[in-house]
């Protein structure tokens, strides 16, 4: 009897494991920079030390009032340098498509590499900024992005 228990009890982890990770996912089509939301997106910011950068903190030629970004052909977001680990930006693409180049910090130390993520309308990426600062290049024929959630 113990065995049959056993094995019902795997298959009852399996499926609620299965069901978590297809409830997590919130239709993200598999896009590995988006975070969950909720509770589990809090604990995991937390965990990793991450922090989003304040709207204020940013500066751009392209940035309006609300952190609405208007891009015509290309723009230049600037994090300042600050804190002490890890920080993201978020970016929304929510007319047109836009390319957004960044440099990556290395986490060993070494010099950053730079990664580019096409966006298109409804999508978002997270960016990861390091104490250094970055500029964040965005480039379209027009377009226009939301910074944050």
């Amino acid at each position: 009897m113990g065995k049959k228990a056993f094995i019902a009890v795997l298959i009852a982890v399996v499926v609620l494991f299965v069901a978590f990770v297809a409830v997590g996912t919130q239709q993200r089509d598999g896009d590995a920079s988006a975070a969950p939301g909720g509770l589990l997106g809090r604990l995991m910011k937390s965990a990793s030390g991450q922090s989003e950068v304040p709207l204020r903190d940013l500066s751009a030629d392209c940035l309006k009032p609300g952190g609405v970004l208007v891009v015509q052909a290309g723009c230049k977001l600037k994090v300042p340098a600050g804190g002490d680990g890890l920080r993201t930006v978020r970016l929304a693409a929510t007319q047109g498509s836009v390319e957004v180049s960044a440099p990556l910090p290395d986490p060993k130390g070494g010099p950053p590499r730079t990664v580019s993520k096409e966006l298109t309308a409804g999508k978002d990426v997270n960016v990861a900024v390091g104490k250094d600062g970055a500029v964040i290049s965005l480039s379209c024929l027009s377009c226009k992005l939301r910074i944050g959630g």
